[in-house]
């Protein structure tokens, strides 16, 4: 699948994400006013979050897909990473208010009528369902964080519909009333906590962290046994979204021309490239024995590198 269409599948699936959560927010809200039930309030109010941060990703998925340009020679993928942390954040802010609003009808608790809570409930789970699992395999095809991040947010989402459903299904048979502000306090509770275990996801990137040891190793195979590579040094991967990166120093027979040179670091480039899947890779050539000599001369510590 080439870059283009890549981004108008994730820009295609943005849209559809946010057209099918505008829906469940309308379902929700309607059976929050109609049953009373603090819970279906509660999943309503985290459905127009998702509205929200819809937008942000179709916002993001469309910045992403711009082309390098002066001011930013390096692409705009990240912005699809600064979106899901944007995500986070609110998701954390509404759970807090949720939680504020609802330990005090524990001790309060009022009663509800829970059959058009039960009729918005299940909606909103078979919705999500169907939605996070696109989301999910099409955040695959695309490589787009953005979507990957609107996958779990609707995952959790739907953990917290079914948990609500099966509070207000116990609720219709003992009729006891603090199971609703419970159910709110406990599945608005699991969403923030899924929302902080997928931190380091988006995190590590945005702090231009490095690639995966399996996808270090894989590079480092490459390079150990192509037969024109003598060492190799100042190897630095880092990941910035959508994109991998790899630059790093080879050291090869003196002998070779400039020409031959050239054609053999394109030629690791593009072994390095089909491995990752795709990559950005910048290969610096180095004639051997001139290297060896230069770090004689000016670097006599050893830095922990491949170099014979």
């Amino acid at each position: 699948m080439g870059s283009e269409e890549r981004q108008r599948l994730a820009q295609k699936a943005a849209w559809i994400s946010l057209a099918a959560t505008c829906v469940v927010v309308a379902v929700k809200l309607a059976g929050a006013a109609l049953s009373g039930s603090i819970s279906v309030l509660a999943e309503a109010l985290q459905s127009i979050l998702d509205v929200a941060m819809s937008a942000v990703v179709v916002w993001a998925v469309k910045v992403a897909a711009k082309p390098s340009d002066e001011d930013h020679p390096f692409g705009h993928s990240k912005a699809e990473l600064l979106a899901t942390a944007f995500q986070m954040l609110m998701a954390l802010m509404v759970a807090g208010v949720i939680i504020w609003q609802a330990v005090p009808k524990l001790w309060a608790p009022t009663p509800i009528r829970p059959d058009w809570g039960l009729a918005a409930m299940a909606y909103a789970v078979l919705s999500n369902t169907v939605v996070a699992v696109w989301l999910k395999r099409t955040a695959k095809k695309t490589g787009a964080t953005s979507l990957s991040g609107e996958a779990a947010h609707l995952a959790s989402d739907t953990m917290a519909s079914v948990g609500i459903l099966a509070g207000l299904l116990l609720y219709t048979f003992t009729q006891w009333a603090w199971i609703d502000p419970a159910a709110a306090i406990l599945f608005t509770a699991l969403g923030a906590v899924s929302v902080v275990k997928h931190i380091y996801q988006v995190v590590h990137p945005l702090m231009d962290g490095s690639l995966p040891q399996e996808e270090v190793e894989k590079v480092e195979t490459i390079l150990r046994t192509h037969p024109d590579v003598i060492g190799y040094h100042n190897l630095m991967t880092r990941t910035t979204g959508r994109e991998r990166r790899v630059s790093l120093h080879v050291t090869m027979d003196d002998s070779l021309t400039f020409v031959r040179a050239h054609e053999l670091a394109e030629e690791i480039e593009d072994e390095i490239v089909k491995a990752l899947g795709g990559a950005w890779v910048t290969i610096h050539y180095e004639p051997h024995h001139a290297e060896m000599e230069h770090r004689r001369t000016h670097h006599p510590e050893p830095d922990g590198t491949s170099e014979p």
